[in-house]
């Protein structure tokens, strides 16, 4: 999987913070680990590598949550 990344996240009921905030806290923390590697390294770093939306899915019951915990778990072999 060299292009994406899949994960499932658990949310709490009145959580505070949104989806969309704790994504882009995700794509942050990685751009800015990885950045600070290659500057340090005296490597070029661009000045982003995320895609600037991400898709979302609601998952309703078991049989779907497991549906997708398989596709994730199965896609790295589809490359």
């Amino acid at each position: 999987m060299p292009n994406h990344l899949h994960f499932i996240l658990t949310l709490k009921k009145n959580q505070a913070v949104s989806i969309g905030q704790m994504v882009g806290a995700y794509k942050s923390q990685c751009f800015r680990k990885w950045r600070a590697q290659q500057l340090a390294q005296d490597l070029p770093a661009t000045p982003s590598f995320w895609q600037r939306n991400y898709y979302e899915h609601i998952i309703r019951n078991a049989d779907e949550l497991a549906g997708y915990r398989a596709y994730i778990r199965e896609n790295p072999s589809r490359w």
